[in-house]
């Protein structure tokens, strides 16, 4: 499952569930990926506004993100990408997204380097790239973001974006059970049992 981190400061597991969501292979690349539970943003998008989101001025709220954002809060610009990401508060746009959490990824921010995986795996925003995918993932589990080390170890153990590989796969599903992601530890034990 590709979860959808709101860039809290503290991490929160995900809810158990299935593995992330496949890359998928260069020849199925231009075909846009299906929105399933596994795959829609974690908040419901906002009612459709009649302007286009570049009509569309941001909200106060918004717009102190976006100035904090400028001002080098990379968690801000992070956050700033969720509400393009889901609609809320603005028009949906992926684009914007993608760019907010890129440049929030480039301040450090662990939360923006999963939700930018989460963007090439489904090529929300950018052209799929499975290896941008696994780069930024890698990125957010270095930094102890626990959804990110569950998804790249389930990548490693189905060989996603990656060359399959249970040492990997164990490697990254046990940080993440350490840091108390129950569908890791059953991810592991599972794995182990193999």
């Amino acid at each position: 499952m590709l979860l959808l981190c709101g860039c809290d400061d503290s991490t929160s597991a995900p809810p158990s569930g299935e593995p992330p969501t496949e890359v998928p292979a260069a020849e199925e690349q231009q075909a846009a990926p299906e929105e399933t539970p596994a795959t829609a943003p974690a908040e419901a998008p906002a009612e459709p506004a009649a302007a286009t989101p570049s009509e569309q001025p941001l909200p106060p709220e918004l717009q102190e993100l976006a100035q904090a954002g400028e001002q080098g809060d990379a968690a801000a610009l992070c956050r700033l990408g969720l509400a393009y990401e889901t609609g809320r508060g603005t028009a949906a746009d992926a684009a914007k997204a993608a760019d907010c959490y890129r440049r929030a990824a480039e301040g450090g921010c662990r939360e923006a380097h999963f939700n930018l995986a989460r963007c090439y795996a489904l090529g929300t925003g950018v052209e799929l790239d499975p290896a941008a995918f696994i780069e930024h993932c890698r990125q957010a589990a270095e930094a102890d973001c626990a959804p990110a080390a569950y998804t790249l170890g389930c990548a490693y153990r189905d060989g996603l974006g990656v060359e399959a590989d249970a040492e990997q796969a164990a490697h990254w599903l046990r940080r993440a059970a350490m840091q108390g992601d129950d569908a890791a530890q059953e991810a592991l034990e599972a794995l182990l049992k193999r």
